[in-house]
């Protein structure tokens, strides 16, 4: 099955920083008794709304519950001390993802500790190449240099080398490269009464006018950074940063002129690669970013910043990614035997490394199959539609019924190249009707 164009708002990009504070931040947090309360009670509502593979992603997963009765999969994850990077897709999806990997670029510290840097996930959507990167940058308004300095090592040093990748690719080398997270720039030459006294005038370009990561990109050419190459939606919000924790008011750091002003340190940027710019103005384009939803949440309320959050709207051709493999459904019942029949296209690389696992049918992530086995085929093209078929033993099935699915993971694709639709494992003894519905006798 071939399909049209198709927009990816579905991938959802969670990140988040650990509320365990560090050494410097602790006078930023309420007393330990009120934050490490309301952090307790957030774990346990974690644990009890998010299967397994979601909580031990991040003590912050909890925010995945919400998903998941929505059909999303967890398609993976990095994390860098509190630097965090969630990729969720939709369920149906997968079948177009690939070449999912991960990196980091440490820079606290001269580049030996974590506290600063960068995290990435990136992917193939189609024939698209995606990056999301959550970056935390050094702080203090005079630290630009640094700042900037910080921004290009990412950029130029973190390279993925999957081996299908050739050659291995770096962060600019993506059809679309998403940068976001406490960048940390401030606002030059403004004071802390100033500037909260335009913000409640909401006076915001007034202040931009003097927001340093916007006085880097107007450097074009003569900029060292890379940030004139991304774009950032307009900006209708308050600054992020810095706030009272528990309160919305914000609050002075030091006094007299070394005292900090607000600011909005936390950014969403993004930048579409060179070679897709012609097709962005096509009468039928194969690709477009449509960027929409940028604002600030003032809750929580635990941190002295404020979270911002952004949608980008993807449009991308993935017609020539049809199902490699189709599976033909038979009837399974709880604790038999069964056999997983399915057809391979002509034309396809198969391995007795590629995998068939059996999933519940709404998995939230690829870790959370119930059952998987290696293909007994052997590795080679498939000269033409072939049928394959093995069994699954009863004691490797389902204890009780319900709805499932199997997926083909395929190692020469590296992804998903085949997905049944949901079916039902019931007891022998139950009643299963035309549109599926499980009667249990």
């Amino acid at each position: 099955m071939s399909l049209p164009a198709r927009s990816l708002p579905t991938t959802f990009v969670a990140c988040s920083s650990s509320p365990e504070p560090t050494r410097n931040q602790t006078t930023r947090f309420p007393p330990r008794t009120s934050w490490l309360s309301d952090y307790k009670k957030l774990t346990r509502v974690s644990r009890r709304l998010c299967p397994p593979s979601l909580a031990a992603t991040t003590r912050w997963s909890c925010s995945a519950a919400t998903l998941v009765p929505k059909g999303y999969v967890r398609l993976s994850s990095s994390r860098m001390l509190g630097v965090v990077v969630i990729i969720f897709v939709r369920r149906q999806l997968l079948l177009y993802i690939s070449d999912t990997e991960v990196c980091s670029t440490k820079t606290g510290f001269g580049g030996w500790l974590g506290i600063k840097g960068a995290t990435s996930v990136r992917f193939k959507f189609g024939d698209l190449s995606v990056c999301f990167t959550n970056c935390h940058l050094s702080p203090h308004p005079e630290d630009n240099a640094r700042r900037t300095g910080e921004i290009r090592h990412i950029l130029q040093s973190q390279v993925f080398e999957n081996s299908r990748l050739q050659p291995a690719m770096q962060m600019m080398d993506h059809d679309v490269l998403v940068v976001f997270g406490d960048l940390n720039f401030r606002l030059e030459d403004r004071g802390f009464d100033e500037v909260v006294e335009l913000v409640s005038k909401k006076e915001y370009e007034r202040l931009l006018l003097c927001d340093q990561l916007r006085l880097e990109q107007l450097k074009g050419d003569r900029g060292t950074s890379g940030l004139d190459y991304f774009l950032e939606m307009p900006i209708t919000f308050p600054p992020t940063y810095k706030y009272a924790p528990g309160t919305d008011d914000f609050s002075p750091v030091g006094k007299g002129p070394g005292q900090r002003a607000p600011a909005w340190c936390d950014r969403i940027l993004w930048n579409v690669h060179e070679r897709q710019y012609p097709k962005i103005s096509d009468p039928n384009p194969q690709f477009v970013v449509k960027p929409e939803d940028y604002t600030i949440h003032m809750e929580p309320r635990v941190s002295d910043h404020k979270a911002v959050s952004g949608g980008l709207r993807i449009l991308a051709d993935v017609g020539g990614f049809s199902p490699k493999v189709v599976f033909l459904l038979q009837t399974w019942w709880v604790g038999e035997d069964a056999l997983i029949v399915f057809d391979v296209a002509e034309g396809t690389v198969i391995s007795y490394w590629d995998r068939v696992a059996l999933y519940q049918a709404d998995f939230t992530s690829e870790k959370d199959c119930i059952h998987w086995s290696l293909t007994p085929v052997a590795k080679g093209t498939s000269a033409k539609s072939q049928c394959c078929c093995f069994n699954i033993s009863g004691t490797d099935m389902p204890s009780q019924p319900g709805y499932y699915v199997l997926v083909y993971k395929s190692v020469e694709y590296g992804r998903v190249i085949g997905m049944s639709p949901v079916f039902p494992i019931v007891h022998r003894e139950s009643v299963v009707s035309d549109d599926w519905e499980i009667v249990e006798s």
